[in-house]
């Protein structure tokens, strides 16, 4: 689901709005801040998609820096200017582990680990682990994200089944957005991603929806700077209002109940 089929309205990119004539002009808010955002690589079509609105209500934009989940803690800790970081909670929290930095780790949502293959008619279907054995008895080949949440969760799902040392010859290991890329142009015949990945990439769809029940689903936290203009507080209300939840649905995030204090 695109951001113009979730709002209404086209967008190039976060600070471009391109109206067309049927689409009424509503003005921006006078104050134009810059929200610094690190980001994992993971996330970058579901904020790619969000962003726009945001700007578009408000004016402020963003500076994102995108690296790959572990990558957070360490780039925080250097010093770098941020004002709200997303990843997975552990990766968050170890940014408090740093007396220096002052915070807290906010449950947002998270994601189902799939698997994914190039786009056919139909639905994923949630699975049982019998048949997630089966899919990856019959795949040929498994694309992997090298030092991603994503990897090490299916890893953790192929240890639960056993058959860690049977499949490890099909897997192929590469950088973030990889396996996607390699889905799309046929290269493999599975990719192992969060549904949100999938949602956003054109020309792939999962196979199989790995449920709750198996405890490999990628959640997703955010974390505010203490010093964090009212900009960045704006968007944390905006993020984490009702009228988002659909929006984040939609895009393969399934939002837990907790909201930031």
């Amino acid at each position: 689901m695109c951001w113009q089929q979730c709002h209404g309205i086209p967008t190039r990119k976060w600070n471009i709005i391109d109206l067309n004539e049927n689409t009424p002009v509503k003005e921006p808010t006078m104050s134009c801040d810059v929200i610094r955002v690190v980001l994992p690589v993971a996330l970058k079509e579901v904020f790619d998609t969000i962003a726009p609105a945001f700007t578009y209500e408000t004016g402020h934009e963003f500076d994102v820096a995108l690296m790959l989940n572990p990558e957070v803690p360490a780039y925080i800790a250097s010093g770098a200017s941020w004002s709200i970081a997303f990843s997975n909670p552990e990766y968050l929290q170890g940014v408090f582990d740093d007396a220096t930095t002052q915070g807290s780790v906010h449950m947002l949502a998270y994601s189902p680990l799939c698997l994914a293959e190039r786009a056919r008619t139909g639905p994923g279907q949630t699975v049982d682990f019998q048949m997630v054995a089966d899919v990856l008895d019959d795949a040929e080949t498994i694309a992997l994200t090298k030092g991603g949440t994503s990897s090490a969760q299916f890893a953790k799902l192929v240890r639960n089944l056993g058959l860690t040392a049977e499949i490890e010859h099909k897997l192929r290991w590469l950088p973030g957005g990889g396996p996607a890329k390699e889905l799309q142009n046929g290269k493999v015949g599975l990719a192992v991603l969060p549904l949100s990945n999938i949602v956003s990439t054109p020309g792939i769809c999962p196979k199989v929806v790995c449920p709750l029940e198996m405890d490999v689903q990628v959640d997703l936290a955010f974390c505010v700077e203490s010093q964090a203009d009212a900009a960045t507080r704006e968007f944390v209300s905006w993020l984490t209002d009702a009228t988002q939840k659909e929006v984040l649905t939609r895009l393969g995030l399934r939002q837990f109940d907790e909201e930031p204090q």
